[in-house]
C-alpha cells in the first residue's frame, strides 16, 4: 500500500483573484486533493472566471496608467480664488468719499475703480482731448454756439454747445460727462425724450499739455411748456399750507404752471473751478443762445431748474434774482 502523499498549502494573502477563481456557488462538492491531481479536464465555469480575471487585470492597468498623467492635486484644476475683503477692523468696508460723495466698498476692484475715476472728474472735470476737437473743427455744424470766455476770477477758456443726442466720438464724450454729473448729483438719466430737445453746454480751459483741454462746467438745458413759480411765503405758517407745492429743502412753489420756454436739468461745476464764475457764464450764454434770436432774462420768469440742491439753489436765487421757476421733468 503506498503511503498518502501530503497536500501542502502556501500561507500568503488572499487577492482579488482567487476570489476570481473560488468556486461559484456556496453548494458545490469539494473535491479530494486526489481529483486535483489526476483530474486536468476543464472545470465548470472556469472559462468564465478567467475571462472576469483577465478583464480585471486589463483594467487595473488602464487605471494605473491614467493615474500617473493626473496632477498631484485635484485642487490645482480648480480657479483659484481670491479673497477681496477681509474684514479685521470695525470700519465697515462700504465707505463714502469726502471729496465726491460716491459711496463704494474698499477692496472692491471694480469700485474702487469707479471711485477713483469720478471722484477725479468731480474734482478736476473731464478731458477734451485732440480727437474730439479735431472732430469739432471737421464738422463746425455740431458746435452751436463757441465763444471765449475770460472770467473776473482769471479763469479763461472757451464755452462751447451742443445737441445732446450728438453721436460719435463727442457723444461718447457728452455720454461720460452726463454719467458723471448723475452720479454726482444722485440723479436719474434724463429720458430720450428729454435728450432729443436739449443742448449741452461746455466750459473748456486749457491745461499744460496742448493736445488736451478741460471740462469743468456743464449745463444741460431743455425746451419746456411750463414750470412753477417760487412761492415767498411771508411768515411761517403760509410756508406749510395745503396750496402750496413742496419741492424740496424749504422750497415751495404756486401749484398754477405759468407758460416757460427753457429748463435748466442739469449743472455741475468741478471742484477746482467753482466760485469763479463759471456756472454764472454757462447760464447765461443759455439765455443769449437757446433760443435764436431770442434773449431770454431769468428775471421774469423765462427760465426754470429741475428740483435744484442746496447749492443749487443758492446758484438760482442769486443768478435768477428771485425770478427762477421750477419744472418737473
Amino acid at each position: 500500500m503506498l503511503p498518502r502523499k501530503e497536500k501542502t498549502y502556501s500561507k500568503r494573502a488572499r487577492l482579488t483573484t482567487d476570489a476570481l477563481l473560488a468556486p461559484m456557488g456556496s453548494q458545490m462538492r469539494k473535491r479530494g486533493w486526489e481529483e486535483d491531481d489526476l483530474d486536468t479536464r476543464p472545470r465548470d465555469g472556469e472559462h468564465k472566471r478567467q475571462k472576469l480575471l483577465n478583464d480585471f487585470l486589463v483594467s487595473s492597468q488602464r487605471n494605473i496608467v491614467q493615474s500617473e498623467h493626473l496632477p498631484r492635486h485635484a485642487a490645482m484644476q480648480k480657479k483659484q480664488l481670491r479673497q477681496s475683503v477681509l474684514a479685521l477692523s470695525p470700519t465697515p468696508a462700504v465707505t463714502s468719499c469726502r471729496l465726491c460723495g460716491l459711496t463704494y466698498t474698499k477692496g472692491a476692484t471694480e469700485d474702487e475703480a469707479l471711485h477713483k475715476s469720478h471722484c477725479s472728474y468731480v474734482r478736476s472735470g473731464n478731458e477734451w482731448t485732440h480727437e474730439e476737437e479735431k472732430e469739432l473743427v471737421n464738422n463746425p455744424s455740431l458746435a452751436l454756439v463757441d465763444s471765449h470766455v475770460q472770467l473776473s476770477s482769471g479763469v479763461h477758456g472757451k464755452i462751447i454747445a451742443l445737441r445732446a443726442n450728438t453721436g460719435g466720438r463727442i457723444g461718447a464724450k457728452l455720454n461720460t460727462v452726463m454719467s458723471t454729473i448723475n452720479t454726482a448729483l444722485s440723479s436719474p438719466p434724463l429720458k430720450q425724450t428729454a435728450i432729443d430737445v436739449s443742448k449741452v453746454y461746455l466750459f473748456l480751459v486749457s491745461t499744460q499739455s496742448v493736445q488736451k483741454k478741460r471740462i469743468v462746467g456743464c449745463v444741460v438745458a431743455q425746451n419746456i411748456d411750463t414750470a412753477l413759480q417760487v412761492a415767498k411765503p411771508s411768515n411761517p405758517e403760509h410756508a406749510g399750507s395745503n396750496d402750496l407745492v413742496h419741492v424740496d429743502q424749504g422750497l415751495y412753489c404756486d401749484p398754477s404752471p405759468l407758460p416757460t420756454p427753457v429748463g435748466i436739468s442739469r449743472i455741475l461745476v468741478s471742484m477746482d473751478c467753482r466760485r469763479k464764475g463759471v456756472a454764472e457764464s454757462l447760464l447765461n450764454e443759455v439765455c443769449r443762445t437757446f433760443i435764436h434770436g431770442c434773449h431770454l432774462d431769468p428775471g421774469k420768469g423765462q427760465i426754470a431748474f429741475s428740483q435744484p440742491t442746496g447749492d443749487g439753489q443758492k446758484l438760482m436765487t442769486r443768478w435768477g434774482r428771485g425770478g427762477v421757476r421750477i419744472f418737473e421733468e
